[in-house]
C-alpha cells in the first residue's frame, strides 16, 4: 500500500478517535473495515508520533501541545502548579470544606487543590486529620481543634510530599470517614492518574483506609491521562469540580452514580 493511502487511513483513525473520545482496537477495526492486526500497527504508529495515548488496547486522541504549554514536557512543581487555575481551585476548596462535619476523621491527599481545601477548613471545627505534605501541614497546624497525624519519610521537593514504608504503615493503621483526593488526570477509559509513580502506593492506601472517597479536581483535568494510574473512577463516591466541566462528563458521572458538586 502506498504511503499516501496509509496516511489517509491514519487520518481516518484520528478523526474517529476525535469524534468518539477514544475507542478499542476492535471498535476502530470494525469502523474502518480493517483487521485487528492492521489496526494495532496503525495505532502503534500514531502513538510513536505522540498523536494518541494507547494503553491496554484502548486508544485516545491526544494531540501534542507546544512545549511551553505541555505539562508533560516540564517537571511537575507544586509551587508553579498552585498558580494554574487558582480561582477555580479556591472555589473547589471552599465548596469541599462544606462537606465536613465536627468529629470527622479525614485524610488529605497531596496537591494544590487539596491545599485550597485545607485553607478553607473552619477554624474551630474539631476533627482528626492525616496528611503527608508540607503545604497541607502548614495550614492544619494553625487550627487548634484539629488533631494532626503526619506520615513522614523521604521528602519529594517537587510535590512537597513525604513518602516511606513507615508512612504507609501509619495510613494502613488509620481509618477515616472521608478522604479528599487529588489527581492530575481523569479518563473514562483509563481511570484516575497522577504524575509521579511514588504517589501511587500512598494514594491507594488512603483510598482503602477511607469510608467516603472525595475527588477534588478542576475541570482541566478531565480527559487527561498522566503516567501513574492509581484508581478506577468507580472507587470515587463524589467529585468536587468547577463549572468548566462538560455536559458529557456530567452525564457520565450521573450514569455511574458518582455524586457531583460544581463550584461556581
Amino acid at each position: 500500500m502506498s504511503g499516501n493511502k496509509r496516511e489517509q487511513r491514519l487520518q481516518s483513525i484520528i478523526s474517529y478517535l476525535k469524534h468518539h473520545s477514544g475507542a478499542s482496537i476492535h471498535e476502530i477495526a470494525t469502523a474502518m473495515e480493517m483487521s485487528d492486526i492492521t489496526t494495532r500497527r496503525d495505532l502503534y504508529e500514531l502513538r510513536d508520533r505522540n498523536l494518541i495515548h494507547y494503553i491496554s488496547g484502548v486508544a485516545i486522541y491526544s494531540p501534542p501541545l507546544p512545549p511551553e504549554h505541555d505539562p508533560a514536557q516540564k517537571p511537575y512543581k507544586l509551587c508553579a502548579e498552585k498558580q494554574v487555575n487558582f480561582d477555580k481551585k479556591a472555589k473547589i476548596g471552599r465548596l469541599a470544606s462544606t462537606l465536613l462535619q465536627p468529629g470527622d476523621n479525614i485524610i488529605i491527599d497531596t496537591g494544590s487543590t487539596t491545599e485550597q481545601f485545607a485553607q478553607q477548613i473552619p477554624e474551630n471545627m474539631p476533627m482528626t486529620a492525616l496528611c503527608y505534605n508540607v503545604n497541607i501541614m502548614n495550614e492544619l497546624v494553625q487550627r487548634r481543634e484539629i488533631k494532626l497525624l503526619s506520615a513522614g519519610g523521604t521528602y519529594h521537593r517537587n510535590t512537597q510530599m513525604f513518602e516511606s514504608p513507615e508512612g504507609l504503615e501509619l495510613i494502613n493503621r488509620t481509618r477515616a470517614s472521608k478522604v479528599f483526593l487529588s489527581a492530575a488526570g481523569v479518563s473514562e477509559q483509563l481511570g484516575i492518574t497522577c504524575v509521579n509513580q511514588y504517589e501511587v502506593p500512598v494514594k491507594k492506601a488512603i483510598i482503602e483506609a477511607s469510608l467516603s472517597r472525595i475527588l477534588l479536581v478542576d475541570s482541566s483535568k478531565f480527559d487527561v491521562i498522566r503516567p501513574a494510574f492509581f484508581a478506577q473512577l468507580s472507587v470515587v463516591d463524589m467529585i468536587v469540580t468547577d463549572d468548566g466541566i462538560s455536559q458529557c462528563w456530567i452525564d457520565l458521572l450521573c450514569e455511574r452514580n458518582i455524586q457531583l458538586h460544581i463550584a461556581r
